[in-house]
């Protein structure tokens, strides 16, 4: 499969289908605020590439999110 980088409004569908998908829901707490995607792969390089498939992400509050960030960074070394 060929990796890309969304449009706007396919980054928002996708977005939007997690949404519905995690009843409105962090995936990791059940919270319903400051819902961001995260991308479980990373994005890439500076995120120029991105392998948006709703398997590969979830929807994350800001505090699941930064923790899910840190703990992939950890394994790199970062």
């Amino acid at each position: 499969m060929t990796r890309r980088v969304l449009s706007r409004e396919e980054y928002l569908d996708l977005k939007r289908r997690l949404w519905v998908a995690q009843d409105g829901k962090c995936a990791d707490c059940g919270s319903p605020f400051g819902l961001a995607l995260h991308h479980d792969k990373g994005r890439g390089i500076a995120g120029g590439y991105r392998d948006d498939l709703d398997e590969k992400n979830r929807l994350l509050c800001d505090e699941c999110h930064r923790k899910a960030d840190r703990k992939r960074n950890s394994k790199f070394g970062s």
